[in-house]
């Protein structure tokens, strides 16, 4: 960390910081950091960019309290997405701010989204001055302790908390329950396959 050192002139020590900027006109500007770039296939996304069209692309995650991260599903980094839903859509069908999401994504950024997680209004891990804490969010995402209110997986699978819950307050299925995600992530596409099918 404290023996950087420019390889045009030698010239050194000096701390790195991670952060990432870029210096026009003699001045720096600083862009992100380091350990929040996303690589896929080779390829370097910044996870402002992808949030930032997310918030764009449906009238439910219309605020800027997302995060983009990577996780490793079947081998390779895959992109993921949790967004905070606006309370007064929290009730509504989450398929089309799936699809809005996804197709956003595609279009603006050239990224296929692996998944998508919906959670509540302010919940997402934040800061003391308000930024998004993404290594937290993809954390707790791992550890299966967002507040999720829909989640969307990679082949159409749909899953909405509320639905589950309405489900086991009829006894209509005693055995529904939410998926353990980090789990799923772990197994084969078939085994995932069978396990959501089950």
């Amino acid at each position: 960390m404290f023996g950087a050192y420019l390889t045009d002139t030698g010239e050194g020590p000096f701390l790195r910081t991670g952060d990432l900027g870029f210096i026009s006109a003699g001045e720096l500007y600083l862009t992100g950091r380091l350990k929040d770039l996303i690589i896929i296939r080779g390829r370097n996304y910044y996870p402002q960019a992808i949030e930032f069209n997310v918030s764009q692309s449906h009238p439910a995650v219309r605020s800027s309290n997302g995060a983009a991260f990577s996780v490793e599903a079947g081998g390779e980094e895959r992109l993921l997405i949790v967004h905070e839903m606006e309370r007064t859509y929290r009730k509504s069908d989450p398929i089309p701010v799936f699809e809005a999401i996804r197709q956003t994504v595609s279009e603006r950024c050239e990224l296929q989204v692996y998944a998508i997680v919906l959670i509540k209004s302010a919940s997402i891990p934040k800061t003391s001055s308000g930024k998004i804490r993404r290594s937290a969010c993809r954390q707790a995402f791992l550890d299966g302790t967002l507040e999720i209110i829909a989640n969307y997986q990679e082949n159409l699978q749909y899953s909405t908390f509320e639905g589950w819950q309405d489900a086991l307050a009829d006894g209509s299925k005693k055995s529904l329950s939410p998926p353990d995600i980090p789990a799923l992530l772990a197994m084969s596409l078939e085994s995932r396959t069978e396990e959501i099918a089950k």
